[in-house]
């Protein structure tokens, strides 16, 4: 009977060399958190993206973890959260409070990070802590929050660019602008962006909702710069279903 040389260790690891690149490719798919791994068309916003270290240094589009996103396009550099249970923890929840205002109702962040938990503290921390080398963090627009709608995330998402804002979660996040109370609802209301489903809403302030903040010129779309493709029908005020 026969026996079948085994081939030697070098010829062995060139045979697996392929399989083994397209396994690793599939792994990094399933693995890298927050990527929109059931989509493998080309990213529409990925070269206007740009991450930044804690002190608003440039990273590596591959490095991380980072601490904020800078968007070429609008101009602005958004808040990253993280999944760390520390002061920018995604999964926090906050009630609407202008900084004149008293405390009251309350969101979910932890007793130990935050003296109360709503906009105006966290608003309030980032810019005490210099977040990315910065200190005039605020709420966004409803207009620069759509910026980061991903259409082609189906719901319930999160609808966003998840590879560059990984940790959001599927609910509400807060604007800067007043709203009108739907419904029964009666009081002072603001709009949030809904990333489960992309729809535009009006909480009232003492409901709890996510937070993402952003720095910069406050950002409007204009024709001109050919910004209509940015935040698509959602930037124009639209629902997207």
């Amino acid at each position: 009977m026969s026996v079948k040389p085994t081939p030697p260790a070098s010829a062995r690891s060139a045979a697996w060399r392929p399989r083994n690149r397209v396994l690793g490719l599939a792994l990094c798919l399933l693995v890298v958190p927050g990527c929109n791994r059931f989509d493998m068309s080309p990213d529409p916003r990925a070269t206007d993206f740009t991450k930044l270290d804690a002190a608003g240094e440039v990273m590596a589009p591959d490095a991380g973890p980072w601490a904020c996103v800078a968007d070429r396009a609008t101009g602005l550099v958004w808040e990253n959260k993280s999944g760390d249970e520390g002061l920018h923890h995604g999964a926090w929840t906050y009630t609407w409070r202008d900084p004149s205002w008293p405390v009251q109702a309350q969101g979910t962040c932890t007793a130990e990070r935050f003296a109360s938990c709503d906009t105006a503290e966290l608003v309030r921390i980032a810019n005490a802590e210099g977040r990315c080398g910065f200190s005039d963090w605020r709420l966004p627009t409803e207009q620069e929050l759509t910026t980061l709608f991903d259409p082609r995330v189906p719901a319930p998402g999160p609808q966003i660019y998840a590879c560059w804002f990984p940790f959001t979660e599927r609910g509400s996040y807060w604007t800067a602008e007043r709203g009108t109370p739907e419904g029964r609802q009666r009081g002072v209301a603001f709009r949030a962006l809904d990333f489960a489903r992309g729809e535009h809403r009006a909480l009232l302030f003492n409901r709890a909702a996510y937070v993402r903040l952003v720095r910069g010129p406050v950002w409007r779309p204009s024709i001109e710069r050919g910004d209509e493709s940015i935040g698509g029908d959602l930037a124009a005020g639209k629902s997207v279903p």
